[in-house]
């Protein structure tokens, strides 16, 4: 749009949000804008009452990180007694069956369910299929039939595997959205952030909007990021440490499984209150939720393939995904089920997995408030050598060596630490790659790392503990190597944000520089 007075071009962000601003001007209906202009300002202003402050946007993306951490919180204290519970063998396949159905799902239909249900209801209907994994659970515990036992345990595993794989393509989703919103909610062209304009100055220089812009984008997909993952590790430590408690003084394995499955379903229905943030982007964007902007089923379909395809930076992403789902399965189905229930009991499990999340809860946003000085480098370089070191001690020491508290504690504190990084700064660098493919590569994120779990949990019954431990290893260092490789090379630059799978393009450009770019 045009100023007719100074011949400049307008733009949204020229405007605040308070509709006195434009009573003075002429035309339209009410006075405010010439009928002509509303299609290209009103839809971003209209009932303006209902667009969120940035403080309503970071409240309701808590209460998604809320809800969703204490859902999936439910789920992984179950799948971490699920050797345990339903023995080896049994355990073994439903945990596998769980990674396999999670990993098809994100691959195959992740992308077009996130698509036609929109972010926030693929939330709600994610956190409530997630429940019949829990009660599934219930129900093994509880009935004596063998047959009964192995078909609740499997069928639930393919349900909950089933709302895993989009559950987690609309979490990222909606995080990378929610950047955006909470970006322009704040205002992205702040006065303070930007040399002011003089009358008939122009508009600001693109190169400085655009770097500005990619900084914001970075340093914001980082805060939301560690809120996340704060939130995330915090609720799986609390409800594990209950579950111990319960384990330990109450002998009740009926009376955590029954709330395990009280917290999976209030926390589904707590998901019903979070802002939808998609449709703010959307009002924003000038479009509506039912417009041309939605892709076809088949794009939704291939949407993560024509992300891995399309962008060099996504297939090298995998090895870094996987090495955590190796490192993940093994310290699940070996470390877990292996050594801490031999050396230490059953109730042990949920105290010891619990350091996992307590060391992520206390490190994420000290790790947020140090990545705009240090960089990303630095932190999946950290994370990354974590896995590594997890996996090579297992691999050189006997099992005997990790007999004693002293021995184990360590261990899950420094994966502890990896896990924090992978489910932060990992995720950040995501969103900040691929800022407008939220599901798709969420979906290619747990392709890669619930497919390597998933392979872990099928191949390592039959494979010896420091053969285990050696495949986490190298993914992990081979992750290392792709990562950096990553952030040296250049993805398609798009002029449409949305992926068209019936244009796939490897135009990957080395950029002219190869050094770091700052996090």
């Amino acid at each position: 749009m045009t100023s007719s007075s100074t011949g400049r071009s307008v733009s949204a962000n020229d405007f605040t949000a308070d509709p006195s601003q434009y009573q003075s001007l002429p035309g339209g209906s009410g006075g405010m804008l010439p009928s002509g202009a509303e299609t290209s300002v009103q839809a971003t202003f209209h009932n303006n009452e209902e667009e969120p402050t940035p403080q309503r946007v970071r409240a309701s993306f808590f209460l998604m990180a809320l809800c969703f951490s204490l859902n999936h919180s439910s789920v992984t204290t179950v799948l971490a007694l699920a050797t345990t519970e339903l023995g080896g063998k049994l355990g073994g396949y439903s945990s596998g069956t769980l990674y396999v159905t999670y990993t098809l799902c994100a691959l195959l239909f992740a992308t077009a369910i996130v698509q036609r249900l929109g972010q926030k209801g693929a939330l709600v209907a994610g956190c409530t299929a997630y429940c019949f994994y829990v009660v599934a659970f219930l129900i093994a515990y509880l009935v004596d039939n063998p047959i009964v036992v192995w078909l609740s345990a499997i069928g639930g595993s393919v349900l909950g595997g089933m709302a895993a794989g989009w559950l987690w393509s609309a979490n990222t989703a909606y995080l990378t959205t929610t950047v955006k919103v909470y970006i322009d909610a704040r205002g992205s062209d702040d006065a303070s952030e930007r040399t002011p304009l003089l009358p008939g100055a122009g508009e600001e220089a693109p190169g400085a909007r655009t770097e500005r812009r990619e900084r914001q984008n970075r340093e914001t997909a980082s805060t939301f990021s560690s809120i996340f993952s704060t939130t995330y590790l915090g609720c799986e430590m609390g409800t594990k440490l209950v579950s111990f408690a319960v384990l330990q003084f109450f002998g009740g394995r009926l009376l955590n499984l029954t709330l395990c499955s009280v917290l999976a379903v209030t926390s589904a229905a707590g998901m019903l209150f979070i802002v939808d943030v998609e449709a703010c982007q959307a009002r924003r964007s000038a479009n509506t939720p039912g417009d041309g902007s939605r892709k076809t089923l088949l794009e939704g379909l291939l949407g993560a393939a024509t992300l891995f395809a399309t962008d060099i930076r996504m297939p090298l992403m995998y090895p870094l995904q996987m090495g955590f789902g190796f490192t993940s399965s093994f310290l699940v189905y070996y470390v877990t089920a292996k050594v801490v229930n031999q050396f230490f009991g059953e109730a042990s499990i949920s105290l010891l997995t619990a350091l996992i999340s307590g060391t992520g809860a206390v490190l994420s946003l000290p790790i947020s408030w140090a990545v705009p000085r240090t960089g990303s480098a630095l932190w999946i370089t950290l994370g990354l050598g974590c896995f590594m070191l997890v996996n090579a001690l297992f691999t050189l020491l006997p099992k005997s060596t990790f007999g004693t508290y002293l021995a184990i504690v360590p261990m899950y504190l420094v994966y502890g630490v990896g896990r924090c990084i992978f489910e932060g700064q990992n995720k950040a660098v995501m969103a900040n790659f691929f800022p407008n493919h939220g599901a798709a590569w969420g979906a290619n994120l747990i392709v890669a790392s619930g497919g390597s779990s998933a392979i872990g949990f099928f191949l390592y019954p039959h494979l010896e503990k420091e053969q285990m431990a050696l495949i986490g290893c190298i993914a992990s260092a081979l992750g290392l190597v792709c990562y950096f490789i990553a952030e040296t090379v250049q993805g398609p630059q798009d002029s449409n944000p949305d992926l068209n799978f019936s244009t796939i393009q490897f135009n990957y450009a080395w950029r002219g520089t190869h050094e770091m770019p700052e996090a």
